[in-house]
């Protein structure tokens, strides 16, 4: 049985293409909308294949500006213009197709056209529709028929539109293979923002259902801001397009991803081009591929649409066409890259010198495999791989490997144990009792195990009797789930696969802070250290990461005066960086006098009011206010460290609260500080996502709140004894998967019902899940905490278990 880590690659020469891809769908048509000649008709088409007519051109505003100068000028259009893009398929795409433009809108009516396709207005009609949608005509609507008479599928996106000079990016992507809602997927965002992937993808909605199949072609044209050739006005939209653009099947599917949409957005649809073709190698040869050492050999190549060609190694830059005579010392492989903008084309060729293969070696192996790799037998074992560097098969029957410098015949390979050319293969160390055990994987396992804290390892050649790779003395101690190769450590194991990238030499020792996380009434110096020589470090106060590239470099200590978020990484050239670590410091005086304005927090949430500020009606009041710093010090706090635009930006969950999904977790340190040091507390690192059903709503200030602990974030549960003091916390089990931080809906002061904030009862869940628990049921624990982010008091929150499966399981 042939090991599922045997990665054959085609021998004696490799061809591969690497590099960055094309975009995923070719660009068929594009209005640049650059026309500046009055008396012109013609809309060109930039890649020359349709172009278009003006519709009442005198009607059209030629050379106006556009959202962006890289984009050149744009054209505005009356009630009565548009555009006459014919009836070529290319304009008029069916069933996989991304639409992209800016627009600027100078009039706000119902079901203005901005692209048209449409025969007809009942379900029997067939084509596509975008325009301004029903009443008040002030959002971007599509709206597709394939003329089943029966069903259509429309959408209209929910951001409103303004006539008030605003431009606007809009992308109307579909898949009619995609069977559900998700086929259709429409994209608005204003211009000045960031247009990230992320930014694209939270301004990105789908209906909920599919009603329509592949479109129908049809006779009739394809129009802009038109409904058809006349543009009579009555439903032409009147403003500004640019950059129109429309991707189609060709030799790939016609969606055009988020990341590829933000490079549109950004920079216009011909930034990136996808007719470049990739340079071609038509023929690299070898005169003579086995030779004597000393004996010359040829290499010849031809190569076209490439910008330059390197021949490797100790040759360089080369011509596109041509030869060059060799004579290696020692068996060589030569590589032939051929590169064109950002694409590479790369051929390699194997001398073979003395009939001296090169030899195999060791090039990556883990010691400390907790889930990144299973074996046969569905453990974790430790894993060594092996390479082939040559461009033909080899056998390593008799090649021995050994973590003993005394027993270099520890274990052998078994004769017939072939790695194809340029291939890996996965040994399992698992310290078998048999020397010829196979899993039924048909992966080999050795009869030793790697040590975590380090020691030797070798590859030992028979013929030669002595290592061909070795790790010698002993290579380092080994990190969990990270890898280990000539080129250091591997943050990203790559079993059975080439290692991506070079290796860091080691890991940076994590930082340490003078002052502990708590609360303080005067002020203080903090140093933050690394025991790392030559080590940076960098800290943050506003929720952010630090690094290189954000934050500030620490050199003198950090004065500390008010309530602060201080993060804190630090780095080493071929190091791997600290993560990130997080220390709050909780000053109550001015929590007390938090405002409502806040530098570099948005004054809206969701498009309502912001609420920041601490009540001055409770703070000041004669009986309570005395009462509220002990009243913050009463239950423990529950520090939230965020980069703000990951709660507050466009693609923020709190700006899109009924936004859901993995996709919608973003990135948090937590910390649990006690004011009276009766419990240790914790911080960690994990994800947070807006939580509930209603109390999602826009009109609701209070989101509820969820930490997912996973390893993509540090550690992948949380291990604290976190409900020991509350009602039956005997019971209660200290490692979590999952925690709900409930604001509370109904039955809260928050709730938009009156009668429902009057009889606020913050205590009857967990009272109900107490009675199953004293009952001796299933319930989950709870208790109490003040939450802050980035230092900012976020209120009183109920922190509890979810009972879903991994809470069942636990218990």
């Amino acid at each position: 049985m042939m090991s599922r880590f045997l990665h054959p690659l085609p021998a004696l020469a490799i061809l591969s293409m690497i590099g960055t891809l094309p975009l995923q769908a070719d660009l068929v048509a594009h209005y640049s909308f650059d026309e500046n000649v009055p008396d012109d008709l013609t809309v060109l088409d930039s890649l020359g294949r349709n172009n278009g007519t003006f519709i009442n051109s005198s009607n059209v505003l030629r050379g106006i500006p556009s959202p962006d100068p890289l984009l050149g000028t744009a054209c505005g259009f009356t009630l009565q213009s548009g555009v006459n893009l014919g009836t070529d398929p290319a304009i008029r795409p069916s069933d996989q197709f991304t639409i992209s433009w800016w627009m600027r809108p100078d009039t706000l009516d119902s079901f203005d056209r901005i692209y048209e396709t449409m025969s007809g207005t009942s379900n029997g009609a067939n084509g596509i529709r975008i325009d301004l949608g029903g009443a008040p005509g002030n959002s971007v609507r599509v709206l597709l028929r394939d003329g089943n008479g029966i069903t259509s599928t429309t959408h209209t996106h929910s951001l409103d539109l303004r006539n008030d000079g605003t431009w606007y990016f809009v992308a109307v992507r579909y898949d009619s293979t995609a069977g559900d809602g998700s086929a259709l997927q429409v994209t608005v965002i204003e211009s000045g923002e960031d247009h990230s992937p992320q930014d694209i993808s939270a301004a990105t909605e789908s209906p909920l259902s599919l009603g329509t199949g592949p479109i129908d072609l049809h006779s009739n044209g394809a129009f802009l801001a038109a409904d058809d050739a006349n543009a009579s006005g009555t439903n032409d939209f009147a403003g500004a397009l640019d950059d129109f653009a429309f991707f189609q099947t060709g030799d790939v599917h016609g969606v055009v991803s988020n990341e590829d949409l933000s490079e549109i957005c950004k920079s216009g649809a011909l930034s990136i081009s996808p007719d470049t073709a990739p340079p071609v190698i038509e023929t690299f040869s070898v005169s003579q591929s086995i030779v004597d050492a000393g004996s010359p050999t040829v290499l010849s190549w031809s190569v076209i649409n490439a910008e330059s060609v390197f021949l490797a190694p100790g040759i360089g830059v080369v011509s596109a066409s041509g030869s060059r005579q060799v004579v290696p010392a020692e068996t060589t492989v030569y590589t032939l890259t051929a590169s064109r903008e950002n694409r590479n084309t790369v051929a390699s060729i194997q001398v073979i010198v003395d009939q001296q293969l090169l030899p195999p070696f060791i090039s990556e192996f883990m010691a400390r495999n907790q889930e990144t790799l299973e074996d046969g037998d569905g453990n974790n074992s430790d894993w060594i791989e092996i390479h082939n560097p040559n461009l033909i098969p080899i056998d390593l029957g008799g090649y021995s490997l050994t973590d003993n410098p005394g027993e270099p015949a520890q274990w052998s390979f078994p004769p017939g144990t072939t790695i194809p050319a340029g291939g890996h293969l996965i040994v399992f160390a698992s310290q078998q009792e048999s020397n010829d055990y196979v899993d039924s994987d048909g992966n080999l396992h050795t009869n030793f195990s790697l040590k975590a804290d380090g020691e030797y390892l070798a590859l030992i050649s028979p013929v030669l009797e002595r290592p061909v790779s070795e790790f010698s003395p002993t290579y380092p101690e080994q990190r969990e789930d990270l890898s280990y190769g000539p080129g250091g450590f591997y943050t990203i194991p790559t079993p059975g696969a080439s290692s991506q990238g070079s290796g860091v030499i080691d890991f940076v020792a994590d930082t340490s802070f003078s002052v502990d996380r708590g609360f303080y009434t005067n002020p203080f110096s903090v140093e933050i250290t690394s025991v790392t020589p030559g080590t940076e470090i960098y800290y943050t106060t506003d929720g952010t990461e630090p690094s290189p590239r954000n934050g500030t470099l620490f050199l003198d200590p950090v004065l500390i005066d008010s309530t602060t978020t201080l993060r804190a990484a630090a780095f080493k050239e071929g190091y791997e960086p600290t993560n990130v670590d997080t220390q709050t410091y909780l000053f109550l005086e001015d929590i007390l006098r938090q405002p409502q304005s806040i530098a570099g927090y948005p004054d809206t949430w969701a498009n309502k009011p912001a609420h920041y500020q601490m009540d001055p009606d409770i703070v000041t009041h004669p009986l309570y206010g005395p009462e509220m710093e002990e009243a913050l010090k009463a239950f423990p706090t529950l520090s939230i460290a965020i980069d703000p635009a990951h709660m507050f930006g466009r693609a923020g969950i709190y700006q899109n609260p009924q936004s859901e999904g993995r996709s919608w977790e973003r990135p948090v340190s937590a910390e649990l500080i006690s004011a009276d040091g009766s419990e240790p507390g914790f911080q960690i690192d994990a994800g947070m996502r807006l939580q509930g059903g209603s109390s999602r709503n826009t009109d609701i200030p209070k989101h509820s709140l969820s930490l997912r602990f996973r390893r993509d974030y540090g550690a992948g549960k949380l291990q604290y004894p976190l409900f020991r003091d509350a009602p039956f916390g005997d019971t209660a089990v200290e490692e979590f998967d999952f925690l709900q931080l409930r604001a509370g809906f109904n039955f809260a002061w928050t709730h938009r019902h009156y009668y429902q904030a009057r009889h606020a009862q913050y205590n009857r869940d967990q009272w109900v899940n107490d009675l199953y628990l004293a009952m001796g049921q299933p319930g989950t624990h709870g208790r109490w905490v003040h939450l802050y982010l980035n230092g900012l008091y976020w209120g009183l929150y109920h922190v509890h278990e979810r009972p879903d499966g991994d809470f069942m399981a636990s218990y």
